[in-house]
């Protein structure tokens, strides 16, 4: 140990891999810190210089909150067409109002899906680390080479009923969907507040579940490979008599399980109750999975890199 090797002193001198491994972990910074300087540094101080080192790349994250109005407008400036909104609380009192939301659609994005997918959109949200811990929502498309298509992204204060209805509102009016969401399908992992927003929000809308997480649900009561078996047939089924016999056979097995699937809609989950509108028999949000890995280098960014990022990704 050497109390002349600061956080700062580490976070100067390796500043540049900072800079170009984000993803550098603890670990890995005392390892080096080892090899270079013969000094063996606590987990404590590693993680100091990592944060001191993110401080001096991107900024303060309270400074970036108070821009967030003016990086809107010259997002706007820029990206004529595009729609960025911001929610603000207690605008009315004498104090600085506080930053709750913001949603961003680039228009070119916007009009690339009304033009050229198909009406299928996953929606979900995933945790931001870093000192302000928040959601981001995500909308996202597949195109018709069936690749995923970013719409419109949102850094949300929480992943409820009010941050959800907000969203699709927002997502609705920019695609100029005006008949309560009739038209399209929206697939989502059932996330808390969704369903009820999905009710307020879109009710013509077509819903269909993520299969994967019903099934990481069904199995904690339900295991075993036959249980395993029966429910993807059932779901992969594309007729109704494919998906009776699947769901009988489960009720031979156990009828606590037949009710528990049943509790749920097949339009929602069993391809032979989909509708043919949206034009795919996708039974997996992998769409926003894949986007929500693809983000993950971006999450522990403070505010306005952090929509630099998403909006230079999607160009």
């Amino acid at each position: 140990m050497n109390n002349k090797v600061t956080a700062e002193f580490l976070a100067d001198r390796y500043l540049e891999e900072f800079r170009g491994n984000p993803r550098w972990k603890i670990k890995q910074i005392q390892d080096r810190a080892l090899n270079d300087l013969g000094i063996k540094i606590t987990y404590s101080k590693a993680w100091l210089a990592r944060s001191r080192a993110k401080l001096i790349i991107y900024g303060s994250s309270s400074e970036q909150y108070s821009k967030v109005w003016d990086y809107g407008k010259t997002l706007l400036k820029w990206n004529p067409g595009s729609e960025c909104n911001v929610v603000v609380d207690d605008i009315s009192q004498i104090e600085r109002p506080i930053f709750m939301r913001m949603f961003v659609c680039l228009a070119a994005l916007r009009d690339g899906f009304i033009s050229g997918c198909r009406p299928v959109i996953g929606v979900d949200g995933c945790h931001l680390k870093g000192a302000y811990p928040r959601q981001i929502l995500v909308a996202v498309g597949k195109d018709g080479n069936n690749a995923i298509f970013p719409i419109a992204w949102a850094t949300a204060e929480i992943e409820n009923k009010d941050s959800w209805c907000w969203f699709l509102e927002s997502l609705l009016k920019e695609l100029c969907v005006y008949d309560q969401g009739d038209g399209l399908t929206f697939m989502s992992d059932r996330q808390k507040g969704l369903i009820e927003a999905f009710a307020d929000v879109a009710p013509k809308a077509e819903l269909r579940f993520c299969v994967r997480h019903i099934w990481s649900n069904f199995k904690l009561k339900f295991h075993g490979a036959t249980f395993k078996e029966l429910f993807w047939a059932a779901a992969r089924a594309s007729t109704l008599f494919e998906f009776e016999v699947a769901m009988e056979s489960i009720n031979f097995l156990d009828e606590e399980a037949y009710q528990w699937l049943s509790n749920i809609d097949p339009q929602h989950w069993s391809r032979h109750a989909f509708s043919t509108n949206c034009k795919s028999n996708m039974l997996l949000n992998n769409m926003c999975e894949t986007f929500n890995a693809v983000i993950r280098d971006a999450r522990d960014k403070p505010i306005l890199t952090q929509m630099e990022w998403l909006r230079r990704y999607m160009m």
